[in-house]
């Protein structure tokens, strides 16, 4: 194992492009079953559940699209290991971790990483 000082860890690009497409296909979804409810006479009440679940659905895709793409962006989310602690990095916002609390973590976060080869 290397002695490092500090080790910056960063949200792979690949795995965010695939919830980025999850929420995509999961909008699409929403959209076409309010479509098709829109377009079947059904009964009253199904019909309003499945418009406003639909709805609800691309919404909520929506709103997932916008905050998983903000991390595509360089320093938006990041782990840092130091000797001293962590700094942990989430849509720009930075806390530092430091002393007895996190030693225990970043020695754990430091063995798994030098025990796995195919980081990305």
């Amino acid at each position: 194992m290397t002695n490092v000082e500090s080790l910056t860890l960063k949200a792979s690009v690949w795995k965010i492009l695939q919830i980025l497409l999850l929420f995509a296909f999961a909008g699409a979804s929403g959209f076409i079953i309010s479509e098709v409810a829109e377009n079947q006479m059904i009964m009253k009440h199904l019909y309003l559940l499945l418009v406003v679940a639909g709805w609800g659905l691309v919404a909520v895709s929506g709103l997932g699209l916008i905050l998983i793409s903000i991390n595509l962006i360089p320093g938006a989310s990041y782990l840092r290991l130091h000797p001293e602690g962590m700094e942990i990095c989430a849509l720009f916002c930075s806390q530092t971790i430091s002393g007895k609390t996190s030693s225990l973590s970043v020695g754990l976060v430091l063995l798994l990483m030098s025990s796995d080869k195919s980081l990305d």
